[in-house]
């Protein structure tokens, strides 16, 4: 009856030596998959924000009509 106790400890040892691996396997797989939602989100805000800046240039002739270069003018100290 000992022998046959020990037996059954054993394997539930096993099994949850195995399941604590599986979880950390689990847990590192779940941090990589973020991490890599991350960068392709943060890639993608960074491609959205590039388009508006490339489509606010298209649509001035020339940098001297941009409102921060009028508001940049405004402020200089008249000589």
């Amino acid at each position: 009856m000992i022998s046959g106790r020990s037996s059954a400890i054993r394997e539930t040892e096993e099994a949850r030596a195995l399941l604590e691996n599986q979880l950390g396997s689990l847990y590192w797989w779940v941090f990589n998959a973020c991490k890599m939602k991350g960068f392709i989100r943060a890639k993608a805000l960074y491609e959205a924000a590039e388009r508006r800046l490339n489509a606010g240039d298209a649509h001035s002739d020339s940098p001297e009509q941009s409102p921060a270069v009028r508001r940049k003018a405004r402020n200089l100290p008249k000589k």
